[in-house]
């Protein structure tokens, strides 16, 4: 009886030692609360948790995401569309911050960038607003990283995958000062960069 007895008490503890050990996979972290509070951040790596007072609440990929911006458009401010679709490049910065200050950052970030597009558009003429790719993304950035600072998420860039007027006539209202791109091979063409074909001869007199 006394056999039985210590027989399942070892069984117990074991169940007990064994349920406290947590293996974290590499580019992973564990968030571990204790009473409904966290309590530390466990890197990659095997860890023993005190049984029946800590528990894992939520394990992260530390690896790099993208966050897309589907085509939309905003209207600039001389009330020609633009079409802008764009992406966010991050990572987990912050893991206790990603779990416990936000339910869904990356939803929140999303909606905080559509704002932020349309209004740095509204202050452009919609011609302009393809010359100010890197300005845009500059300032784009910036808010996302202090946005994403406070969910927990690094953002690392803000990348423009559309950019240009719905519009073509809208695309050529430059303002002064502002040179247009490069032009394309057929439009250098059109523009008279190569020779059409020639006319007839002249005839030749005697």
């Amino acid at each position: 009886m006394v056999l039985l007895l210590f027989g399942v008490i070892a069984a117990v503890a074991a169940g007990l030692l064994a349920a406290g050990v947590k293996r974290v996979r590499p580019g992973e972290v564990a968030v571990v609360e204790r009473a409904g509070a966290h309590h530390r951040t466990l890197p990659a790596g095997t860890h023993l948790l005190v049984p029946l007072r800590d528990r894992v609440r939520a394990r992260l990929d530390l690896g790099e995401r993208v966050l897309l911006l589907p085509p939309r458009t905003a209207h600039a401010g001389d009330r020609h569309q633009v079409t802008v679709a764009c992406r966010v490049r991050w990572r987990v910065g912050d893991p206790a911050r990603a779990v416990y200050a936000a339910a869904d950052g990356p939803r929140a970030l999303e909606h905080l960038l559509d704002v932020e597009i349309r209004a740095a558009v509204s202050g452009m003429l919609a011609a302009e607003v393809p010359h100010r790719r890197a300005e845009l993304e500059e300032r784009l950035g910036e808010a996302m990283r202090e946005a994403g600072a406070e969910r927990g998420m690094e953002v690392l860039a803000v990348e423009f995958d559309e950019l240009a007027p719905t519009r073509p006539e809208a695309a050529r209202r430059l303002p002064p000062g502002v040179l247009p791109g490069p032009a394309s091979p057929e439009g250098a063409a059109g523009a008279g960069g190569s020779p059409g074909p020639a006319g007839p001869a002249a005839p030749e007199r005697g």
